[in-house]
């Protein structure tokens, strides 16, 4: 099972890690934890030394929240990272620690807040589904070509979303804290076309990466597949391949709640369900 780690203070690095061992590696691989990362964990009350729950920490992984450097002689697949750090008989996260991470979702904000987005999506889907949303859900993701590319490998939600309502309606939607308000609203952001090529180029890039993945070659040989040259060379100088790395740096502050001006508020009754 994965367990929970803090870095000496002697080593280079500060902050935690998770170690996952894989079958056939002679030391468990380190997955690289972020500051909201380890937030998570230690909400639930785990320490450095504790195990951490299988479930969580893939889905942690699987959207970005986890990564691994691949500095090393060997390199991992996906496949393998899952292998080790998923126990499907293992128990699955309880109804009171879903809700203290999506209060933790909820009053985060920064350069994560696309992953957490996806995160936050996974828990209410597991949490409490209902016929309507499922059928949404399953719908969504059935359509999956936008701007004449059909996005088969991209695993975050909340990018498809964003490529409908680009393609539709030449806009995104975030959901931001905003003084004014002192509260978390959500709001449109228009784009302007070339905005809308660097986001379309960079999603298109990030599919070709996880299907390079998917064909069981290791993240850095999948990153030297990309074909758009920007991007290949921005994620290459970049020390992992998290999903906002394949963004350009003024798209990322786009989205992520650093440009107010450009942010129009959309009225509480047109988002209440």
């Amino acid at each position: 099972m994965p367990v929970l780690k803090r870095y000496s203070e002697s080593y280079d690095k500060g902050g935690y890690y998770v170690h996952a061992p894989i079958d056939g590696y002679s030391h468990p691989i380190p997955l690289q934890t972020p500051n909201v990362t380890a937030q998570i964990y230690r909400e639930l009350g785990y320490e450095s030394g504790d195990q951490v729950p299988n479930e969580l920490t893939w889905k942690l992984y699987n959207i970005g929240l986890h990564w691994t450097e691949n500095t090393g002689s060997q390199q991992q697949t996906t496949d393998e990272i899952r292998d080790a750090v998923s126990d499907w008989s293992s128990t699955d996260l309880t109804t009171e620690q879903k809700e203290s991470i999506l209060s933790i979702i909820g009053s985060y904000s920064g350069r994560f807040e696309d992953e957490l987005y996806s995160l936050a999506d996974e828990l209410n889907t597991d949490s409490s589904p209902s016929e309507d949303r499922n059928t949404e859900s399953s719908e969504s993701k059935t359509n999956r070509e936008y701007f004449g590319i059909c996005f088969d490998y991209i695993d975050n939600q909340h990018y498809i979303d964003d490529l409908h309502t680009l393609e539709e309606y030449s806009c995104v939607y975030g959901r931001f804290y905003l003084e004014e308000y002192d509260e978390f609203r959500v709001c449109r952001i228009d784009f302007t076309s070339s905005e809308t090529d660097e986001y379309v180029e960079s999603i298109v890039a990030r599919d070709e990466f996880l299907e390079y993945l998917d064909k069981g070659y290791s993240e850095k040989e999948a990153v030297g597949r990309i074909s758009n040259d920007r991007v290949r060379k921005q994620v290459q100088q970049a020390d992992s391949q998290v999903p906002a790395h394949f963004l350009t740096s003024h798209i990322e502050s786009l989205i992520c709640g650093t440009k107010p001006d450009r942010y129009e508020v959309v009225p509480k009754s047109k988002t209440q369900i």
